[in-house]
């Protein structure tokens, strides 16, 4: 018989084994539910001697069960064996699923026709799958990637990042973390500082004078301002305020905190940081350190200090 004649079969992919004994059989015949899913196996009978016994008969009842007769052996002694192996698939795109002995914890390929999936079911439930899309579990989203891009760039849902990529955004992140030199970070990380200040100014009665004035994006900062008043003769008291998104100019902002002082010439003045928080994606805000002479001009100079903490 030639080649051509025969069907070329992938190896087995599922397979059972059992013991029993004499009390197993019912007139002779054992009865093997192996749930492997096809109805026509490989089956092997080994008895307590460890030899390949022959049965009488072979019944592939169905997809899940075969009979197996041994009633020429009258009352068998001992435990015996048996193994039963899944033929295996002709090399066409046949479905191949690996299951346990019940059936309920396996991994399936196209169980719908050409939908390109592998499935994954443990205990009777469907934990996840692998398709074109990437890995999908029960809930949640899709993943795609293992992500080493420390910078999160990506800003994806179907990545996953490598503790590696954590650890080098983190580390990127953190205050001073990497500046052995002790140098301030950059714009956008945490221990950003900003400083602004004003030497002597002149400040009338006429309206407040904007002093010192600095920019802040999203972010949450800590903010802090100082100042005295020059030692004038003529100036005999002044007004400082801490404004936050004023409209600058001698006009000040609803937001702002006050301090008075009178009789004032030399005097100090310092204001308790303040947290400001900036939502990502909305417009930045201005810190404005303003002063105002109370009944002359007088002159007055000013600090302003903001440093990033998140």
């Amino acid at each position: 018989m030639s080649n051509s004649a025969f069907t070329k079969l992938s190896p087995p992919l599922n397979s059972y084994y059992t013991t029993f004994i004499n009390a197993d059989l019912v007139a002779g015949i054992l009865t093997v539910t192996h749930n492997l899913g096809t109805q026509y196996e490989l089956v092997t009978v080994i008895d307590n001697n460890d030899k390949v016994i022959i049965p009488d008969d072979i019944t592939f009842t169905n997809t899940t069960s075969l009979l197996v007769d041994l009633s020429s052996y009258g009352a068998i002694t001992g435990t015996w064996k048996i193994f039963i192996l899944d033929k295996g698939v002709a090399t066409t795109n046949t479905p191949v699923t690996i299951q346990d002995v019940d059936g309920d914890t396996k991994v399936e390929t196209e169980k719908n026709a050409d939908e390109d999936k592998v499935r994954v079911t443990t205990a009777g439930v469907q934990r996840g799958q692998i398709d074109s899309d990437g890995l999908t579990l029960a809930s949640g989203a899709s993943v795609n990637e293992f992500s080493t891009d420390g910078t999160m760039a990506g800003n994806s849902d179907d990545a996953v990042p490598t503790e590696k990529a954590v650890k080098t955004y983190t580390d990127d992140k953190t205050v001073y973390k990497g500046r052995t030199d002790g140098s301030t970070p950059a714009a956008g990380y945490i221990g950003e500082m900003l400083s602004g200040q004003c030497g002597s100014t002149t400040t009338n009665t006429s309206g407040y004078t904007d002093l010192v004035t600095l920019t802040l994006t999203a972010g949450i900062w800590l903010v802090s301002m100082c100042g005295q008043s020059d030692n004038v003769a003529s100036e005999t008291g002044f007004d400082a305020a801490f404004i936050v998104s004023g409209t600058g100019g001698t006009t000040q902002g609803v937001d702002a905190f006050y301090v008075r002082h009178a009789a004032c010439q030399g005097h100090s003045f310092a204001f308790a940081p303040r947290r400001i928080v900036i939502a990502t994606g909305t417009a930045d805000k201005t810190v404005v350190l303003q002063g105002k002479s109370v009944t002359a001009a007088g002159l007055m100079t000013g600090y302003v200090t903001a440093i990033r903490i998140a």
